[in-house]
């Protein structure tokens, strides 16, 4: 009698672990489809999502005549004088030059800490994070945005790991954010900041958007675009050698307000 018992009770646990891994794959299963169906159609609605780093072709330092601008605690010389327009706000200064180039200039103070945030405050959240997102992209943000860059929509799969593509989505949707309409994106560095451009100076809509990171990992953005949207207003080498005169300010990013110098 005992060993009839003893044999239902292990029947009955055996069958409760099969019915609960049948649930665990079935929950598996639609999540990973679930993640597989948004990939397809991001992929479909924003084709560029496929677009990674590469090297820039022209990595020609070009001379700039014009202006050296501080903003924010940073400082770059332009290619272009004679400013027209200048519009400041307590995070973004825009300039508008004689020749029809934009330039804006966000304040690093207002970037999101985006690896901290995903890091997680607790030890247990940390640790899965890291597990999921990876420790080395979870390092800094420039090594974040470096690794959202890499991520594509192929990359998720119905059939992969859960986590897998708990991390690609979270990638794809961060990078969305960031490319915009780009077709493009370059990796670019200089002795004092590294990061990417995105978009093409000789391309349509002839925009480029600069996201730079210091040694003290301050996130830097600037934007350059023409007025009329219809023309190039900077070239590659030009954009190198703004790149290469970046420095940040002694004071470092700040929440003070704009301010320019020759």
């Amino acid at each position: 009698m005992n060993e009839k018992r003893r044999k239902s009770w292990q029947k009955r646990v055996f069958s409760i672990l099969i019915c609960l891994g049948a649930a665990w794959i079935v929950y598996a299963g639609v999540m990973n489809w679930v993640a597989w169906h948004f990939a397809r159609e991001a992929s479909q609605y924003r084709e560029n999502l496929g677009v990674v780093p590469t090297y820039l072709k022209d990595t020609t330092i070009g001379e700039l005549k014009g202006p050296r601008i501080e903003k924010f605690g940073l400082s770059f010389q332009v290619p272009w004088s004679d400013i027209v327009h200048e519009q400041n706000t307590k995070s973004i200064s825009a300039l508008v030059f004689r020749d029809g180039a934009g330039l804006m200039v966000f304040d690093p103070a207002d970037e999101v800490d985006g690896a901290r945030i995903i890091r997680g405050k607790t030890a247990r959240e940390q640790q899965l994070m890291n597990r999921v997102v990876g420790s080395q992209a979870l390092s800094s943000n420039y090594e974040l945005m470096a690794a959202e860059l890499q991520s594509t929509p192929s990359e998720v799969k119905w059939w992969a790991t859960r986590e897998r593509n708990v991390r690609s989505i979270i990638f794809l949707t961060d990078k969305a954010g960031y490319l915009g309409d780009a077709k493009v994106i370059y990796e670019v560095h200089s002795d004092t900041v590294r990061g990417f451009q995105y978009g093409d100076p000789n391309s349509p809509p002839y925009r480029v958007n600069l996201q730079l990171f210091d040694k003290a990992d301050h996130h830097y953005v600037i934007v350059i675009a023409n007025k009329d949207k219809g023309s190039p207003c900077v070239t590659q080498a030009q954009i190198n050698g703004l790149v290469a005169s970046f420095r940040g300010l002694p004071t470092g990013p700040s929440n003070s307000g704009p301010s320019n110098g020759n």
